[in-house]
């Protein structure tokens, strides 16, 4: 029997973290977004996704936000809050994780989806050219 708690991952994912990266050379500086990958780079790895959603009949306050989702995948250590998953063209970012429920076999995270801000916005600056 399988310790596996959910249904076939179908969905293939890139799991990164992002970390600000400053720079300097002799005409100018500034800084740039560098993904630091939870895997080997250039791949994917298969991930169960579904959309969270909550109705109640009674009056109490159970609701959750249209743009929640559970992501599951096997269980890999250093995924945190805070770090983006995507997925085709969406892009997740990390709120909780939860290991306690899939035993050490699999990873529970769940995620909303993040619309990323411009660069002009972040005023971060692309990576200078070597």
């Amino acid at each position: 029997m399988s310790g596996y708690a959910y249904p076939d991952k179908h969905h293939k994912v890139t799991i990164y973290s992002e970390k600000t990266v400053k720079w300097r050379n002799e005409s100018a500086s500034g800084t740039y977004l560098e993904r630091v990958y939870h895997h080997a780079e250039g791949t994917r790895i298969w991930a169960y996704i579904r959309q969270i959603a909550a109705t109640t009949e009674d009056q109490s306050e159970a609701s959750f936000p249209a743009n929640r989702y559970l992501i599951v995948i096997n269980f890999r250590p250093g995924i945190k809050p805070g770090d983006f998953i995507e997925s085709g063209s969406r892009t997740f970012k990390i709120l909780f994780t939860d290991e306690f429920e899939g035993g050490d076999t699999e990873l529970k995270l769940t995620c909303q989806i993040f619309d990323k801000p411009s660069d002009a916005t972040k005023k971060i600056f692309p990576r200078p050219a070597q």
